[in-house]
């Protein structure tokens, strides 16, 4: 659940950096990172230490530099999808 959270947060990123709206994009991507990917990573790591780290660095700080960055949309949006991709493989290992 707390992974669907981050997707669904990073979700809303897209659509506030849409807007222009860059200071939300930044809070929400903070609240992803921070209120729901945070609690997991333990549990990520004891399967795989290299996703769990790629993950938290793309999250954490690749994302928020984009956005302080202005990047183009298309930008955020394939470095979510990267990010929405690993997550998906976490929750993988995570069910197993």
């Amino acid at each position: 659940a707390i992974i669907n959270n981050s997707k669904s947060l990073l979700t809303q990123v897209i659509a506030e950096y849409r807007a222009q709206n860059y200071q939300g994009a930044e809070s929400i991507a903070i609240e992803a990172y921070l209120e729901n990917y945070e609690h997991v990573e333990a549990p990520i790591a004891e399967h795989d230490q290299q996703l769990m780290e790629q993950t938290e660095v793309m999250l954490r700080e690749e994302l928020r530099q984009m956005i302080t960055d202005r990047v183009p949309i298309e930008q955020i949006e394939q470095h979510i999808a990267m990010i929405n991709a690993n997550l998906d493989r976490a929750t993988q290992l995570l069910s197993q």
